[in-house]
């Protein structure tokens, strides 16, 4: 993948000019006076600000260490989890007091890699970013940073390089995991992305163009929360729109709150001419329960499917075969299919007609594996239209 980069002049200030050139005279003594006056101003509200109490009422961020201390329960991260069943991630409490951005950047950098995709030849394919999720070297990930990867490199923020291999990858909501063989890493805190709100600061943690920007940081707002959008394979998944600058290689990177916690991964940007400051990341809350499947499986386990294997084929296109439009079936793996055969044509499902394959995927990100669906399919050899009952069966990975 070239680079490319366009170098900007800097802008240089202006200063107006001022009315005439002539030097303003100097009344020194008129000066010294109104130094003092100035001096003893501010010592007497100095005194009255103290006397008030009124600077007990600024705090700082305490480390776990003195929150432990004090007698306060430190936040729970993933490190202090143990590994059972696969998941790994478990959404921290979000309560206490924010952080500088100066903090929150020391605190999520070391648990920001640089994800490097080498196809033939070891050449260098693509970079993006990733997300340490466990003490021994789980990384979260999207799954179009790793796509087509014959071999993978991490780079961790000390710039130590290590070979990575994939445990899960999802194309359907631009997850993944991948594992580096490496101890004693600072995993991420995730936490609940319900809780941003409009207006929220939020830092985007990553590598814009790649390893040569590794470890950058960005920060904005929250524009928008829980916004849905459509992926490429059709999946629609709660983002969090953001200000902060998100470009090519900021891609599975962390955007965190203000106390240093994930609250999405970085996924995508809206890339149109004319716009600006429209990047969006798959919530914490999204992430969380596919990450934790693509550990365990492999895939992700709850994912409902029709039990069929079928092509959509548009109205046009049906014409020529004398069918409407639909979900032809190809073959049926489903024993509950409500009457479906090879050669049938779905022409809607739960009473929305099926004009696009979009529309499926959409059905079926509602439901779950054992619910059911209204179907009407048209059959050629009949040349009539049917209903039925359909179970949904549980995806089982390719």
């Amino acid at each position: 993948m070239d680079d490319k980069y366009y170098m900007m002049e800097p802008r240089r200030p202006s200063y107006p000019e001022r009315p005439n050139s002539r030097k303003p005279k100097r009344n020194w003594r008129k000066g010294i006076c109104i130094c003092l006056f100035l001096v003893m101003l501010g010592f007497s509200a100095f005194g009255i600000y103290s006397a008030l109490g009124l600077g007990a009422a600024q705090t700082t961020a305490q480390p776990a260490a003195d929150q432990q201390a004090a007698g306060e329960e430190p936040a729970q991260t993933a490190s202090d989890t143990e590994i059972q069943n696969g998941s790994i991630l478990q959404l921290a409490d979000s309560s206490g007091d924010n952080l500088t951005p100066e903090q929150v950047a020391e605190k999520v950098i070391p648990s920001v890699v640089c994800i490097q995709n080498l196809g033939e030849n070891a050449q260098l394919s693509a970079e993006g970013s990733g997300i340490i999720i466990s003490e021994d070297g789980y990384i979260a990930t999207n799954a179009h940073v790793i796509e087509g990867a014959k071999y993978l490199k991490v780079i961790l923020s000390n710039d130590e390089t290590l070979d990575a291999k994939v445990i899960g990858s999802d194309e359907a909501t631009d997850l993944a995991v991948i594992k580096i063989e490496k101890t004693g890493l600072t995993p991420a805190e995730f936490t609940d992305s319900d809780t941003m709100a409009v207006g929220q600061y939020v830092m985007a943690i990553g590598n814009p163009g790649g390893s040569q920007f590794k470890s950058s940081a960005t920060l904005g707002i929250v524009s928008a929360n829980n916004r849905p959008i459509t992926l490429t394979e059709g999946y629609t998944m709660q983002s969090i729109q953001t200000d902060a600058a998100i470009n090519p290689g900021n891609s599975g990177g962390p955007l965190v709150n203000m106390k240093g916690q994930v609250v999405g991964i970085n996924s995508a940007k809206y890339a149109v001419s004319g716009y600006e400051g429209m990047g969006f990341a798959i919530t914490s809350n999204d992430a969380t329960p596919i990450l934790n499947d693509l550990i365990e499986y492999g895939y992700v386990k709850s994912r409902a499917m029709l039990g069929i294997t079928s092509l959509y084929v548009d109205e046009i296109q049906a014409q020529y075969y004398g069918m409407p439009g639909g979900m032809y079936v190809d073959e049926v793996n489903n024993e509950n299919a409500g009457g479906l055969q090879s050669g049938d044509m779905i022409t809607a499902i739960d009473g929305t007609e099926i004009t696009s394959d979009s529309i499926v995927r959409s059905i079926l990100n509602s439901k779950k594996p054992g619910e059911t669906v209204e179907i009407e399919y048209y059959r050629k050899t009949t040349g009539q239209s049917y209903q039925g009952t359909l179970t949904l069966v549980e995806y089982q990975g390719e």
